[in-house]
């Protein structure tokens, strides 16, 4: 009798726990404003939206690509994904809520997150405020026994999720829409779902009381309506779950949206208690000018290294980023304060910034190709040269010779 009532009081204060915060804190780095991500899964994939997280000014990614199918299709070596994981995973409980304020599982596999590991992403988000996301996926929520992976539902995590994992639900042979069930939430007012593309699969869950559906989908489904995005506040954190994925196999198309990258960055700033953008197309034009910025970046780089590869010294066109990389941090911090329209006109100069220096590195390659030129101009004249006075010597200078009739050996 005392063992019940005492495991009846354990499940009455874990309960109380999981009661939604009021007035959440915001979890932030409180020295940069950046959210810091710890995000397990798919890191290492060319294509996948999250590539676009290195740009978003809000967020500092730390990647640790665990995924079994990454390693079985190629995309990383089993031991580089076992390194990552031992050098980017903390080693103890207290460092690791000192470090992270959110963590990111996407098609995650159960079993290859630690015992230890699945505690402490539970307990950090009941008793620190840490934000956690899942999405969907063939390891995801209930699991894919065919396939060999555990559900999530029996682990410290499942606990905490907003919705009831189904063993072995899922589809890869639907198509979904976003079918909003509150046009009033931060989820769904700052994206434009209407133009959203469809997405080819999705984990099936139940919902769970105290938690909050944000949408259902909609399509193909031969079972009625299931649940896609949904989310609640367990003790002083958030957990918020998507149960498709935007991964190519069920988000082909939906990776092309242009609005995919806003998606994963709102997901995260959602769980970290983070205000989601008021403007969310001036949030998207920014997003789409920090785009440029990197890839002009990139490009000054690669022509800084294609200069010093041809013998010319870059040091001075590369000495002057420090400017444009001013500009831009600057237009960063506007974007974390929410400034948007000045954000985007600070990207701007440091965009015109970049194109400056890239107008100098080219007129330096210019130039070292025109010395190049010049050199391998010589080269091939004086060897023309060379071999005509040889051609003169043998074949015209030769008449100036007597001729003989015979030639005899003694």
């Amino acid at each position: 009798m005392a063992f019940f009532v005492a495991g009846v009081i354990c499940c009455l204060i874990w309960n109380a726990m999981l009661v939604p915060a009021q007035g959440r804190a915001v979890k932030q780095d409180p020295e940069t404003g950046k959210i810091r991500l710890l995000f397990l899964g798919w890191v290492v994939y060319p294509e996948d939206v999250t590539r676009h997280y290195e740009t978003d000014p809000l967020l500092e990614v730390t990647g640790v690509p665990l995924a079994r199918r990454m390693v079985e299709l190629g995309y990383i070596a089993q031991d580089a994904a076992r390194r990552s994981a031992r050098i980017y995973m903390p080693r103890t409980y207290e460092r690791f809520i000192s470090e992270f304020d959110a963590v990111f599982l996407e098609a995650m596999d159960v079993d290859l997150v630690t015992p230890s590991w699945n505690r402490w992403f539970r307990d950090s988000v009941v008793e620190e405020g840490i934000g956690l996301c899942m999405t969907g996926g063939w390891a995801s929520f209930g699991g894919n026994s065919i396939e060999g992976y555990p559900p999530w539902g029996p682990t410290f995590v499942g606990e905490i999720l907003p919705v009831e994992c189904l063993v072995d639900k899922l589809s890869s042979q639907v198509v979904i829409w976003m079918d909003p069930v509150d046009e009033e939430e931060p989820m769904v007012s700052s994206l434009p779902w209407e133009s959203a593309p469809p997405l080819f699969g999705m984990n099936y869950v139940g919902s769970r009381g105290g938690s909050k559906l944000v949408a259902n989908a909609k399509g193909t489904l031969a079972e009625g309506s299931w649940p896609l995005l949904s989310y609640w506040d367990p003790g002083e954190g958030r957990v918020i779950c998507f149960m498709s994925s935007w991964l190519p196999s069920w988000g082909i198309q939906f990776i092309r949206w242009p609005y995919a990258p806003d998606f994963a960055s709102y997901l995260v700033y959602f769980a970290a208690g983070v205000r989601l953008p008021s403007s969310p197309e001036l949030a998207h034009k920014f997003r789409d000018k920090s785009w440029i910025y990197r890839e002009g970046v990139g490009s000054f780089y690669k022509l800084v290294d294609l200069i010093e590869m041809m013998g010319v010294s870059a040091t001075r066109v590369s000495r002057d980023t420090s400017g444009s990389e001013d500009l831009y941090e600057k237009a960063q911090s506007l974007f974390r304060d929410q400034e948007y329209e000045a954000a985007i006109e600070q990207a701007k100069e440091a965009i015109a910034a970049v194109q400056q220096l890239q107008q100098r590195a080219i007129k330096d390659k210019d130039r070292a190709f025109l010395w190049i030129y010049i050199i391998e101009w010589l080269f091939v004249t004086s060897a023309a040269m060379g071999a005509g006075t040889v051609v003169w010597t043998l074949m015209v200078r030769r008449r100036a010779y007597r001729p003989v009739g015979t030639t005899r050996s003694r």
